[in-house]
C-alpha cells in the first residue's frame, strides 16, 4: 500500500495548482474591463510571461527575432483554437503564388479560378489587398491566415458576393528591412494589380493599417493615378497613424500586461522600423501628419478601433482629420476588446470581420463614391 502515500502529496499540488490558477484568473476577471475571450486570452498569455524572454530584442538578435515571429503565430493559432468558429460551410480555394516577385496567399471561393491563377496573372477582378499587422515586425501569412479566411467567408455566406478575390502580401520585416521597405513591397503589389484593371480595396490592422494608408499616400505623393483610380476604399483596423507621438492620447493608458499591446512593445517597434528617428515625422510613416491636400485625396475610409488598445485614440483622430479633409469616413469602435481581436478571434471579431465584409460588398457594389 506504500504508493497511496505519494499520491497524496501530487493530489494536494494538483488541487493547489488549480485554485492558484483559479485565483489568477479571479484577479484578471476583476481587474479587467474587457469581454470573456479577451479575459481568458491575457490570463493565459499572462501565465506564460514569467516563462517567456524578454518582451523586446536586440535589434541583432536573429535568434530572439525569429522566435518572437514564431510566437505570434503560435498565439494566432492557440486564439483561433480557443475561440474561432468553424468556417467548414463555406469551401475557399487558398494558394500562396507572388504578385510583382512579391510573396503573397490569395482567397476565393472555391471553384471562382479553375485553377490556382498565378498572381501576376490576376486581372479585372475585386480585389482585397490585406496587409497584416505586427509592427512591421513580425506577423505573417500565417498569423492572419483565418480572419482573411473568415472574412471571405462572410462575403460568400452573408453577402453572396462570391467574385472577390483577397491577396495577403507577405511585404518584408524590420529590422532586416526597414523604412520604406514594407511601403514599397506594398506599392509594387498594388502597382501591378492596379495595372491589370482589377479594382481594389486596401485593409490591414495594426501596422498593416498603417500600411494600407501611407502606400496610398506615397501613391497620391508620387503621382501614381493607375493606383489611386484602382483603390476604391481603404478599411483600416486598429491602425498605428501617429507614431511620432508615443503618448499623446488618453487611450495610452490601456497598455501593458493587462491590454495585450504594451508601450514599449510599441517603441521597440518603432525603432526596429526607421533609420533615423526623424522618419518618424515622414507622413509616411505617422500619416497623422500628412498634408490635407494629400488626405483629401484619399478614397473612402473605413476605420475600427478597439476600446481598450493603446492605439485607439489615434485612429480615431485619423478618422478626424480624413472627415474634415472632406474623405468619407465610417467609423466602428468595439466595447471591452482588446488590440489584436480582429486577427485573433476575441471578443467582437465576429462583428468587425461582418463590418469590413460590409465595407468591401458596399464598395464592390459601387454604392460609395470613390
Amino acid at each position: 500500500h506504500t504508493h497511496t502515500h505519494t499520491d497524496k502529496p501530487m493530489g494536494k499540488v494538483v488541487v493547489f495548482v488549480v485554485a492558484a490558477i483559479a485565483a489568477w484568473f479571479a484577479f484578471v476577471l476583476y481587474e479587467l474591463d474587457v469581454g470573456p475571450r479577451c479575459t481568458v486570452a491575457i490570463a493565459v498569455l499572462n501565465l506564460k510571461r514569467p516563462f517567456m524572454s524578454s518582451e523586446v530584442v536586440a535589434i541583432n538578435d536573429v535568434k530572439g527575432l525569429k522566435e518572437k515571429r514564431l510566437k505570434l503565430d503560435k498565439d494566432s493559432k492557440l486564439g483561433v483554437f480557443l475561440f474561432g468558429p468553424s468556417l467548414s460551410a463555406t469551401p475557399l480555394d487558398v494558394w500562396d503564388s507572388t504578385v510583382a516577385n512579391v510573396p503573397v496567399r490569395l482567397y476565393s471561393k472555391k471553384g471562382h479560378f479553375s485553377t490556382p491563377v498565378a498572381g501576376d496573372a490576376i486581372a479585372d477582378e475585386k480585389v482585397v489587398v490585406f496587409i497584416h499587422g505586427g509592427g512591421f515586425t513580425v506577423g505573417s501569412l500565417d498569423s492572419h491566415d483565418y480572419c482573411n479566411r473568415h472574412l471571405m467567408h462572410k462575403l460568400i455566406s452573408t453577402h453572396n458576393v462570391d467574385d472577390v478575390v483577397i491577396i495577403s502580401v507577405d511585404y518584408r520585416l524590420a529590422p532586416e528591412h526597414k523604412f520604406p521597405a514594407g511601403i514599397n513591397d506594398v506599392d509594387a503589389v498594388l502597382s501591378h494589380l492596379a495595372s491589370k484593371g482589377n479594382a481594389l480595396v486596401t485593409a490591414g490592422d495594426s501596422a498593416g493599417g498603417n500600411l494600407a494608408t501611407t502606400t496610398l499616400i506615397k501613391a497620391i505623393d508620387e503621382g501614381n493615378v493607375a493606383v489611386t483610380e484602382a483603390v476604391k476604399a481603404e478599411v483600416l483596423i486598429y491602425p498605428s497613424t501617429h507614431m511620432s507621438c508615443t503618448n499623446c492620447y488618453k487611450s495610452n493608458a490601456y497598455s501593458g500586461f493587462n491590454y495585450y499591446l504594451r508601450l514599449d512593445t510599441i517603441t521597440w517597434f518603432s525603432f526596429m522600423y526607421y533609420q533615423t528617428p526623424e522618419d518618424l515625422f515622414n507622413p509616411l510613416i505617422s500619416p497623422m501628419l500628412a498634408s490635407t491636400s494629400v488626405l483629401e485625396r484619399l478614397p473612402t475610409t473605413f476605420v475600427i478601433t478597439a476600446d481598450k488598445d493603446p492605439l485607439r485614440d489615434e485612429g480615431i483622430a485619423y478618422t478626424e482629420k480624413l472627415a474634415s479633409a472632406g474623405v468619407p469616413t465610417t467609423y466602428r469602435n468595439f466595447e471591452n476588446t482588446i488590440h489584436g481581436f480582429y486577427s485573433v478571434p476575441l471578443d467582437h471579431h465576429e462583428e468587425a470581420v461582418a463590418f469590413v465584409a460590409a465595407a468591401v460588398t458596399s464598395t464592390f457594389n459601387g454604392t460609395i463614391q470613390k
